[in-house]
């Protein structure tokens, strides 16, 4: 897993100290393209499709599927539409950009392809090999990204261990099912407390925070250089937060969530940096007509709900017996799960050179794209019964999404091979 391949060291007012992110995902994405493109291509030439219309054809199929694929995602997995656009972080499904890619060749066909007499089907079986080839590659970059991941291996299978911190892994293993903690470590609720930084409670067997030297009872001074400051997060009015900002100089530094309007209330964080300031900032908070404190927490609780994409490592300085100690680095890494990407990018090869070497005796226009889809539908189907980052979709039977997709493109690739054999010429091998 490689979230982020490199950093542009331009724009880090924008980005960040480091610049522009390269995303693993996003990489992957134009990659494939360029490559698939290229392929279809080749692939055009033996159907007499030339390479202008193949082009055409792959920019309308990449940005109507994207679109496609990047709605399915976000219904199915109820993400705002406010994130639409950033789809370098991943978060798309292959078969919305089935739906998306259809509508968009439906557009090009009758305003283009129906003018210039191209088969809709000797197209089809052009461009196959390379939609198959398109989720080889695809699912390397879900591989990079961490995302589509499987359940938790047994012992016997082969297995992947993902980046806790960083990787869509977390919700599902640490969040959802508690299978384990994201750091390696469990902690005491202190948020009562005077001093409400981080207490190790447990540390996870054959962790990697054991390896590191994580003690229960040592409590988090420091994370990855920076002071494990503690934060209160509040309500305020207007009116509060004139008050707040006159007290931030001395006591702390106010971080906005969601800002405060005119007849509503805005949500703050405020971060100070010992537990005297912590003491004296709610103090003050108290004599604030307007305020209301909800919570206090630490630094490391805090950004651990949206942790940097690339930051896999954590180190800790701790404070164990009164003595304050340097821990070595470590990765959190989750249980072993399924590579399912893998699987899937093992048998759409496989699939490329069965299509390929199909071609010359398909029966009829049109066949390469039933076998492709036949294949993929079957894989789909098995490939999800691994999958655990998704959900079904009904109270009375077991199925997610892609499943009863799967089902659905199965029963169209029959009657569509029904239907061609009726109204394709045979072809003579």
């Amino acid at each position: 897993m490689q979230q982020v391949l490199f950093h542009i060291p331009i724009l880090q007012n924008q980005f960040g100290p480091e610049g522009i992110p390269i995303h693993g995902f996003g990489a992957m994405l134009f990659l494939t393209f360029v490559i698939c493109m290229n392929f279809a291509v080749r692939r055009g030439r033996l159907g007499g499709v030339s390479a202008d219309r193949i082009q055409d054809l792959s920019l309308v199929l990449l940005v109507s599927g994207i679109v496609g694929a990047r709605i399915f995602y976000m219904i199915q997995y109820k993400v705002p539409f406010s994130q639409f656009f950033k789809i370098w972080e991943g978060g798309i499904v292959f078969y919305g950009s089935v739906l998306g890619g259809t509508i968009g060749y439906i557009v090009l066909y009758y305003y283009v392809l129906r003018r210039l007499k191209i088969s809709t089907w000797v197209l089809a079986d052009a461009i196959a090999p390379a939609l198959a080839m398109g989720l080889v590659l695809g699912r390397v970059g879900c591989l990079l990204n961490g995302c589509c991941y499987g359940q938790v291996a047994s012992s016997e299978c082969a297995s992947l261990e993902f980046p806790l911190l960083t990787g869509p892994v977390r919700s599902t293993v640490a969040q959802k099912y508690s299978y384990q903690t994201t750091l390696g470590f469990s902690s005491i609720d202190r948020s009562e407390e005077n001093d409400p930084r981080t207490i190790v409670d447990k540390v996870e067997a054959d962790s990697q925070a054991l390896r590191a030297g994580l003690q229960p009872g040592d409590k988090i001074l420091k994370f990855n250089g920076q002071d494990n400051g503690l934060l209160i997060l509040f309500l305020t009015t207007p009116s509060g937060l004139d008050s707040v900002r006159k007290i931030e100089k001395d006591l702390g530094k106010l971080t906005e969530i969601d800002p405060v309007s005119e007849n509503s209330q805005g949500l703050y964080t405020f971060l100070v940096t010992s537990p005297n300031l912590y003491l004296l900032a709610k103090d003050e908070f108290s004599k604030i007509p307007g305020v209301r404190q909800l919570s206090a927490t630490d630094l490391l609780s805090y950004q651990l709900r949206n942790w940097p994409k690339g930051k896999a490592k954590v180190q800790f300085t701790v404070e164990r017996n009164k003595e304050v100690i340097e821990l070595p680095e470590y990765t959190p890494r989750s249980l072993g799960l399924q590579p399912t990407q893998l699987y899937e990018s093992i048998s759409m090869i496989l699939m490329v050179f069965l299509l390929v070497s199909f071609y010359p005796f398909r029966r009829h226009d049109g066949q390469v794209m039933v076998l492709l889809m036949f294949g993929y539908a079957i894989h789909r189907f098995l490939n999800e019964m691994l999958r655990n980052d998704t959900d079904p979709i009904f109270d009375f039977v077991s199925l997610t999404a892609s499943m009863t997709v799967s089902i659905l493109v199965f029963a169209g690739a029959i009657l569509l091979e029904l239907y061609l054999r009726k109204t394709q010429p045979r072809r003579t091998v």
